[in-house]
């Protein structure tokens, strides 16, 4: 373009590729911006899962050892009437 500063044919071709470049140039940028969109979403949904799973794992160890202590306070409550019992006896 530049060496043919007066032909209009070759300035009119010339801008009509300089913008096909720049859309695709906007539309490859486009795609890429919404990859990584997708992408950033997956990890999000991973770390929810994650999170989740760990919440779930906790909550029930939380739940096991509740039922471990539960039982060893019935255990020393039975312990602890039957002794009473036995000295009003």
């Amino acid at each position: 373009m530049d060496k043919l500063p007066d032909d209009k044919t070759v300035q009119s071709v010339g801008a009509k590729l300089l913008h096909r470049i720049d859309m695709t140039l906007d539309e490859e940028k486009a795609e890429a911006d919404r990859i990584k969109e997708e992408n950033i979403e997956k990890a999000r949904i991973r770390i929810i899962a994650d999170n989740e799973k760990q919440l779930d794992d906790l909550q029930q160890r939380l739940n096991e050892k509740m039922a471990e202590e539960e039982t060893k306070l019935n255990e020393k409550m039975t312990q602890r009437r039957d002794q009473i019992l036995s000295l009003k006896r």
